[in-house]
């Protein structure tokens, strides 16, 4: 019995000491409290002072870590300070919303700043930053310098000292001494003292609230923004609906579609929808859903995959592309109007169309829940596609 409590102990001690490593050297990342009498050098760190309004201060390390991806970002200065925006937010009141954006061929993150009534969204890269003030009709936009770009490292979203401009914070830079100092815009310590949690709960939720509106508000800015930004154009878009009911076909429309997104053609390129999705077996995933045979249904492996390539159809058909192959069904379909349907048989009927434009062309697919849509774009595809399923 004694043996087993000085095991437990054993193991409880053990667990300990490793939440205890993880803490640390997670902590060390970017911001902690800096252990007195050690003066950093810009190779291993930088002193963060912030500065409250009341006269107090507080000090934090800047870790000087190179992410693996660092070379290839443009302006990435090794001597350079990045603080992270998570920490500026907390001491300087402001509320803060992170947003996954998907848009054509764009599949990043923004984070929305927000206090006293105005906002600016920070895209991670990119060195343009979106001012938004309540009182203003339209959007201000304010561009940086190149070198000016907010990171993400190890997750977390960095700032240069350039930006903190943005953010109507002041600094100072010593270089020569490895420091940084911020002046906080407010004291914010000594109100949130005389806040209750509830009042703090109903202004941060109202503070969201807003947030989510300048993000909606900003949405055909930013689209304009990356569509001139990559040079990437959206040629064509077409929807259908189906009944996700029927698992069967609901099943075998998945596949395709899995198989279209973020398909690209360069230039002189032939696409051929059965080569693309492949045969339609059990073996591949395919289920037994309604077919048409000479006009009469019938059970088939893969049924249902004729919506996905009518949809394709239907979007290329407001495109100059050239079409090769394609062919009607032997009896109206409910989901598309009369000539635009495109019906497929592996190793008989196909759609087949040419990139007969000077530039790439790629597929982009989504489903929200009985909707399918395919989008046609000119431009390279993104290297990390948006999610073909969108809640």
């Amino acid at each position: 019995m004694q043996n087993r409590a000085v095991f437990r102990a054993y193991c409880l001690l053990l667990v300990f000491l490793v939440i205890l490593f993880l803490g640390v050297s997670m902590a060390r990342a970017w911001a902690i409290p800096e252990p007195g009498g050690i003066e950093p050098q810009p190779s291993d760190g930088w002193r963060l002072v912030i500065h409250q309004s009341d006269g107090r201060q507080q000090e934090y390390w800047l870790a000087a870590e190179t992410p693996a991806a660092a070379e290839e970002m443009p302006g990435w200065q090794l001597n350079e300070p990045y603080v992270p925006l998570r920490l500026l937010a907390e001491k300087d009141g402001a509320s803060l919303g992170w947003f996954e954006y998907h848009n054509g061929s764009i599949h990043t993150g923004a984070a929305v700043w927000w206090k006293d009534d105005k906002g600016v969204i920070l895209l991670p890269g990119c060195s343009t930053v979106f001012g938004v003030s309540q009182s203003a009709s339209e959007p201000l936009v304010q561009n940086m310098p190149e070198h000016a770009r907010p990171l993400l490292l190890q997750d977390v979203l960095c700032l240069p000292l350039q930006l903190l401009d943005a953010l109507g914070l002041d600094y100072t830079l010593q270089a020569e001494n490895a420091r940084v100092d911020i002046w906080l815009s407010g004291d914010v310590t000594e109100l949130a003292e005389n806040e209750t949690d509830e009042q703090y709960y109903n202004e941060e939720k109202a503070a969201q609230a807003q947030i989510k509106n300048v993000w909606q508000t900003m949405q055909p800015h930013l689209a304009d923004f990356w569509a001139e930004e990559l040079g990437n154009q959206l040629l064509a878009a077409a929807e259908t609906s189906f009944n996700p009911a029927l698992s069967g076909r609901t099943q075998n429309i998945f596949l395709a579609v899995e198989a279209l997104h973020g398909w690209q053609a360069a230039p002189g390129t032939d696409f051929s929808f059965n080569q693309t999705v492949g045969p339609r077996t059990p073996e591949r995933g395919f289920e037994l859903a309604t077919i048409f045979v000479d006009g009469e249904p019938q059970p088939g492996y893969g049924g249902g995959i004729c919506q996905v390539s009518s949809t394709l159809y239907m979007a290329l058909r407001q495109t100059e592309l050239q079409i090769l192959e394609r062919h009607s069904h032997s009896r109206p379909v409910a989901y598309a109007p009369k000539g635009a349907d495109a019906t497929v048989v592996w190793n008989a009927l196909d759609l087949r169309w040419r990139n007969n434009l000077g530039a790439p062309v790629y597929l982009l697919c989504q489903i929200e829940g009985d909707r399918l849509r395919i989008e046609v774009w000119q431009g390279n595809a993104p290297r990390e596609l948006p999610e073909i399923f969108k809640i």
